[in-house]
């Protein structure tokens, strides 16, 4: 072997070392980064199968045990752009590294990398069993005895990972009285800006929807969602969010007692039915459901995003809209008619009253 091929394998070992540690460097300053800026806490989903939770996530422990071989530092500071020709191969060494005082002001990739300590050496925290989120919200909804009361536990609850990215909490809107309660998967972000169930494009959609079968207002219905606060990019909530809010959702229902659900969406319809179809499947036909001991009648159909989206299924949630409104009209004239026989009931017992106190006092 000629001394130029020497020297050539030793200049592509140094590079590949030196590759190494300005690697290593830039992921320990991301996973610094991503603890500070409080990412850490979307890694986490407690189980709500029952099961005791193992800890945390793969991805959480990595960035843990990584960030728990520094040092602590007085004060730390954000990586702004950092470019892997700040990092000078000698600052790191993929063998053995001694750790060293590091100044506050120093790059954060140069500062970690200088601060590591040898992996044999790494003291590891014990990690704390989480909570069961769903079991907390269980306790939580099971207190409250008013709407109020309820709004404000949801407003101060912690334990569901898509507050931490929310600018609101969204409750509910509209009439605990009215016997229809229109059920949402979750808020968008005109929702999220403005803290207000479906006052986006989407829910002025639905708003002109329910007007042609003459429910013109709220006052008219009551309208929320399953989860109260805005997912990531408006995806699809899922199971595991859904769960823990479904405490809540529960709870509402029986402090308003519905006797219609209108449920817009995959999310909705599969959670509250407990059906694994999609929403084309459920949609055009009454579910006879029990909600905490409650007889309810649910009526799956489309949501309006989607509508939006796909204008030509508008004409089956039409046909949807049309079926909530016979039912709607066919209970409200039945309710009409009981309370007509009531009163006969309690006028017929006042006349034999009266005759009893007269046939006495002919005696």
């Amino acid at each position: 072997m000629t001394q130029e091929t020497r020297t050539q394998e030793t200049r592509t070992q140094e590079t590949a070392t030196a590759s190494t540690a300005q690697e290593r460097a830039l992921l320990l300053a991301c996973l610094e980064w991503q603890v500070e800026a409080g990412c850490d806490g979307w890694f986490y989903e407690p189980t709500h199968d029952g099961a005791q939770a193992q800890g945390w996530r793969q991805s959480d422990k990595l960035a843990r045990n990584l960030l728990d071989a520094q040092s602590p530092s007085p004060k730390r500071r954000l990586p702004s752009q950092i470019s892997p020709n700040q990092i000078s191969p000698n600052q790191v060494s993929p063998n053995q590294v001694s750790p060293k005082q590091v100044s506050p002001r120093q790059d954060l990739p140069t500062a970690l990398a200088q601060n590591a300590l040898p992996k044999e050496t790494v003291q590891r925290k014990p990690l704390l069993a989480p909570v069961d989120a769903v079991v907390e919200a269980e306790k939580t909804a099971a207190a409250c005895n008013t709407l109020e009361e309820l709004e404000q536990a949801i407003q101060s609850f912690e334990l569901c990972s898509l507050k931490i990215g929310a600018r609101n909490t969204v409750f509910a809107e509209g009439n605990p009285d009215a016997g229809l309660v229109v059920v949402g998967e979750a808020p968008g972000r005109e929702e999220d800006e403005q803290g207000r169930p479906f006052v986006g494009e989407s829910g002025q959609l639905l708003a002109r929807m329910l007007n042609a079968i003459g429910i013109r207002s709220r006052e008219q219905y009551r309208i929320t969602n399953l989860v109260y606060w805005r997912p990531p990019g408006n995806r699809q909530p899922s199971s595991d969010e859904v769960a823990v809010c479904y405490p809540f959702f529960l709870r509402h229902m029986t402090l308003v007692k519905p006797r219609w659900l209108l449920l817009l969406g995959n999310v909705a319809a599969q959670h509250v039915l407990s059906e694994r179809r999609g929403i084309t499947k459920l949609r055009g036909q009454f579910f006879n459901i029990t909600l905490e001991k409650m007889p309810v009648l649910a009526l799956p159909s489309f949501h309006p995003s989607y509508l939006l989206r796909t204008p030509v299924k508008k004409a089956a949630a039409w046909h949807d809209l049309l079926l909530l409104h016979r039912a709607v009209q066919k209970g409200r004239i039945q309710e009409c008619k009981d309370e007509d026989n009531d009163k006969d009931n309690d006028k017929d017992s006042d006349e034999d009253n009266d005759k009893d106190s007269k046939g006495k006092e002919q005696r």
